[in-house]
């Protein structure tokens, strides 16, 4: 059966044709790994989703939508290599100026099954034999869970990587050219600067995980590779230009420079690791004379200490303004007692005033009375 075929029978037989010929493009190009040409592929298949006589923005919309249509009725018992390979040509297309906000859209905005329920996918057969034996109604909760294997897991953690990506093309796009997104239109400050490469590593952090060597993965691990590369290379540069400026720069942004520097040296060697395993391009590391970094160094430790000494003043400090604001109302309080006291005591000697005056008022009215 090909790899194709469940897909290919829920096509509506009056759009068989065009349909039909996406899948005999993604069959001839899905091989096995020996076998498997990534930059054929993408060449392939960018041919047919831009090729000439379908330049129209909707012909072009209708033949990426065909090829999300198919993904999003992958499941767990789909082939993961070859899952793995068109996730990888899907990377590829990234980068074509045709096709990267298009294919970028697509992936943020379908909705994957196999992703968002993650170990859903129920086995019917399991179901209905269930359903015989019992001869009742089997509720959500009694249906039999069933995870993906660990080769799906990857996939999934794969296409997670893509929307990562997808999300920050802007970024991706932008890196390619070592500059920052729409540094053309607006001008870039350190903090901005320091937001974006903020947003690279927590991507690297994440891709990262993904280069634990595996020949069945072998393909999408080295464009992976090359990405974090790239944006290794750019955050490198970055730090450099900057670091010989850190005496002039603010607190805030010299000690932000410092977290990006270590995270950098990180990266570095969980990047070095992979690099021996696969022998590809070695990542760089920071170029920084040692003078230099030794005085930075102690530059950021000193401001550690600042920032202990000014975060504990202002723990001090609220904390003698409470015991003062406490001591505030103790006395307002004590005040408080007294003015009712004084209150209770006026009350009760008008009490006793108003009782003997009746009483006089009172022997008053019997004397009259007597006289009378």
């Amino acid at each position: 059966m090909s790899f194709f075929s469940k897909f290919m029978k829920k096509l509506q037989p009056q759009r068989l044709s065009q349909r039909e010929q996406l899948m005999q493009i993604l069959d001839n190009v899905l091989k096995p790994n020996i076998q498997y040409n990534l930059k054929e592929g993408t060449e392939i298949l960018a041919q047919y989703l831009i090729k000439s006589e379908c330049k129209l923005y909707y012909d072009i919309q209708e033949h990426i939508s065909t090829l999300f249509e198919f993904l999003a009725t992958i499941t767990f018992d789909f082939q993961p290599i070859k899952v793995i390979q068109l996730l990888s040509i899907l990377h590829q297309l990234l980068s074509q100026d045709e096709l990267s906000q298009n294919i970028s859209i697509k992936i943020r905005t379908v909705k994957m099954p196999w992703l968002q329920n993650i170990g859903t996918f129920i086995g019917i057969k399991d179901k209905n034999e269930k359903c015989q034996q019992t001869s009742s109604i089997i509720q959500l909760n009694e249906i039999p869970y069933q995870t993906p294997s660990s080769q799906f897991l990857y996939v999934q953690q794969c296409y997670f990587y893509l929307q990562l990506l997808s999300q920050n093309i802007d970024l991706y796009y932008a890196i390619s050219f070592n500059n920052y997104p729409y540094s053309t239109k607006y001008e870039i400050d350190q903090r901005l600067k320091c937001t974006w490469i903020y947003k690279i590593q927590n991507i690297m952090n994440y891709a990262i995980q993904l280069l634990v060597y595996n020949k069945d993965y072998i393909e999408i691990q080295k464009i992976i590779y090359q990405d974090m590369l790239k944006f290794h290379s750019f955050i490198c540069q970055e730090i450099t230009q900057v670091l010989d400026q850190y005496a002039t720069l603010g607190r805030c942004y010299t000690l932000s420079l410092y977290e990006i520097f270590c995270e950098s040296n990180k990266h570095y060697e969980q990047l070095k690791r992979f690099w021996k395993e696969i022998g590809l391009q070695q990542p760089e590391q920071c170029m920084l004379s040692n003078g230099l970094l030794q005085e930075f160094l102690l530059f950021v430790s000193k401001l550690k200490l600042l920032n202990q000494i000014v975060n504990k003043k202002k723990i001090i400090n609220p904390l003698s303004k409470i015991k003062d604001i406490n001591k505030m109302n103790q006395r307002k309080g004590s005040q408080y007692q007294n003015e009712e006291q004084n209150i209770e005591d006026i009350e009760t000697h008008d009490e006793v005033f108003m009782s003997n005056e009746s009483k006089r008022n009172q022997k008053l009215f019997t004397s009259c009375a007597v006289q009378l």
